[in-house]
């Protein structure tokens, strides 16, 4: 009775392994990685004309305008830029987005934890092309996070060999184009 339930737990593992392996050898399709080593370029302009260095549908051609952003009201800034998956090159359509307010003696220092949006943080969504805008931002150092499904995912840009979340220098009077950012998306 025992040898037959064995056989038949090898037999099902057999089938089981058989289809994992078929599935993993079909063809997938090609992904083209970012030829420039930056994740992001940050750049303060006014005419919010942003260089996409990224292989994407947003990249080739653009195919919707970037939002217009709104003139700064005095003393506070408008943040903008768009998010692209950076494993599809596919924008990040109707997903929140946040601004995480520094946090240590400076106010500069990335929070060691963040549960999730806390008073303070500015929320943002992006549209469907994946590009979002943030009005009406108070100054101060900023961290980026996005909402991936079941988690956030933290904005980082490479430095050398590593990865260090992406600090955002915010002034009143600014209007501060992030461009086209490519993250891991789940």
């Amino acid at each position: 009775m025992r040898y037959r339930r064995v056989r038949r737990f090898l037999a099902v593992l057999g089938c089981c392994s058989t289809l994992i392996l078929a599935a993993c050898q079909s063809a997938s399709p090609e992904v083209t990685q970012p030829t420039d080593t930056s994740v992001v370029q940050a750049t303060e302009s006014s005419s919010f004309t942003s260089p996409l260095v990224f292989d994407s549908p947003l990249a080739r051609g653009t195919p919707h305008a970037t939002p217009t952003a709104p003139t700064p009201l005095p003393g506070r800034a408008v943040v903008r830029g768009g998010i692209i998956s950076r494993l599809t090159g596919m924008p990040i359509a109707d997903t929140s987005v946040y601004l995480i307010r520094g946090v240590g003696p400076n106010q500069d220092e990335m929070p060691p934890v963040w549960p999730g949006p806390v008073e303070g943080d500015i929320r943002g969504r992006t549209d469907m092309d994946g590009w979002f805008v943030f009005k009406d931002v108070p100054p101060g150092i900023y961290y980026m996070a996005i909402w991936a499904p079941l988690d956030y995912v933290i904005v980082e840009k490479q430095e050398g060999s590593l990865n260090k979340p992406l600090s955002l220098k915010v002034q009143g009077d600014q209007m501060l184009d992030l461009g086209l950012m490519a993250i891991y998306w789940p």
